[in-house]
């Protein structure tokens, strides 16, 4: 298996053990075209894109850079003219949000073969609706960054 695909499957470990509760969501990067049973409470992962830079950590070192997306899910309850259910789901969503990174951020990974030097809380898109017409779904996107290196280069 890929660095990224082992990271990626601790990530997904991580989640189920931190939210029991939530679903898999199969297909991620296309959340309306997963059924309603997976967006009521559910978390989807990706890979996206990835760079490569050298830096100089005392030698000479290639690091990969990739990040990994996490989707969290909520459905809205809520009347017609009334808020507090979508204010609810996003305070929510944003709570998950901070428990995850947290979680993450303190994830050691022994099993790679490469070397793993962190995973870091990037950036989130702030929460949108998976289906705009309805507004009964909430989706927020978390990115997070996977910093490793393979095939050191040491310089003399």
């Amino acid at each position: 298996m890929s660095t990224l695909g082992t990271i990626r499957d601790a990530m997904v470990t991580k989640i189920t053990t931190l939210f029991p509760n939530k679903k898999r969501i199969p297909r991620p990067r296309v959340l309306d075209q997963n059924i309603d049973n997976f967006l009521n409470d559910g978390f989807g992962i990706y890979i996206g894109p990835s760079t490569i830079s050298d830096q100089d950590l005392g030698y000479h070192i290639a690091v990969r850079s990739s990040e990994i997306n996490v989707v969290l899910t909520e459905k809205i309850y809520t009347l017609d003219n009334n808020h507090v259910g979508e204010a609810a789901a996003e305070n929510s969503l944003h709570g998950n949000k901070e428990s995850l990174i947290q979680s993450i951020s303190e994830m050691t990974l022994e099993a790679i073969e490469d070397d793993f030097l962190n995973i870091l809380y990037t950036s989130d898109d702030g929460g949108e609706f998976i289906f705009a017409e309805k507004n009964n779904y909430l989706a927020l996107t978390i990115t997070f960054t996977v910093n490793y290196s393979k095939n050191k280069t040491y310089c003399v």
